[in-house]
């Protein structure tokens, strides 16, 4: 369920774990509830993640993916976020 429309609005997503998706029922599992992620849009994806490589923070994909809402995305490694997963996400 989304909460929010608009290219400017906040947007809140509830999501729950479908039978192939272990990745949310894993965090769910160990975290019980709370919240996954944050995603920040950007102008330019690529650009983003060269300086956020520059500056030495590295991501869980080596290029961006195609993610829900056909947006290309990346993660910011945890190990270098305060606590939660950051997604970084693009407009096509």
């Amino acid at each position: 369920m989304k909460l929010g429309a608009g290219k400017s609005s906040t947007v809140i997503e509830l999501v729950e774990p479908l039978k192939n998706n272990k990745t949310i029922k894993n965090f769910l599992m160990k975290k019980n509830q709370g919240i996954h992620h944050i995603a920040l849009t950007v102008d330019n994806i690529l650009n983003a993640i060269s300086y956020l490589k520059y500056h030495k923070i590295f991501f869980v994909y080596e290029k961006p993916q195609i993610g829900s809402d056909n947006k290309l995305i990346n993660f910011i490694h945890p190990k270098f976020s305060p606590g939660i997963l950051i997604e970084l996400c693009q407009d096509k």
